[in-house]
């Protein structure tokens, strides 16, 4: 049985609308949620910043597989609690190249509802979201222990059931 999370965290659920947002992307550029998705469904994942081993092993074995995403006319990003310096030079020193958004102030964090107070650092829970072209949320996974991380092959899967109109 896995560890129960708080119940704020349950405020945005599959089924609901992936609440809107628009942030600052590393690379350059802004990434607004509701442009993305019209180009095709997002994995999203919120992760507590590059001090965690385990987040940055799921972001760089997002990147080696980033061309699978493509080919499921999905895409993946992933939201940063950490400044723009921190976040930049994670991106360069694990060659990111997928979307790394700038969430420092933690006003999407919270708008989602998973800000975990009781970690050291301001961070989220790390949280895998799968949102279709409408917006809505079709998947969500909170990681409150290890074991409860989903694989790249289960959230692949769920991109490519929302890839088509």
């Amino acid at each position: 049985m896995g560890s129960r999370s708080p119940d704020y965290v349950n405020l945005v659920q599959p089924g609901f609308f992936a609440p809107e947002f628009d942030l600052e992307k590393v690379q350059g550029g802004r990434f607004n949620l509701v442009r993305e998705i019209g180009k095709g469904p997002l994995v999203l994942y919120f992760f507590c910043g590059g001090w965690s081993g385990s987040c940055v092993a799921t972001l760089k074995k997002a990147q080696r597989i980033l061309p699978e995403f493509g080919k499921r006319k999905g895409e993946f990003a992933a939201i940063s609690p950490e400044s723009k310096t921190l976040t930049k030079r994670l991106a360069e020193r694990e060659s990111l190249s997928f979307p790394l958004l700038v969430d420092a102030d933690l006003t999407t964090v919270r708008l989602y509802g998973l800000l975990n107070l009781n970690s050291e650092r301001p961070a989220p829970y790390p949280t895998f979201f799968v949102i279709d072209r409408e917006r809505v949320i079709r998947f969500k996974r909170v990681v409150l222990e290890e074991k409860e991380r989903p694989d790249f092959d289960m959230l692949l899967n769920e991109l490519e059931k929302y890839s088509e109109f």
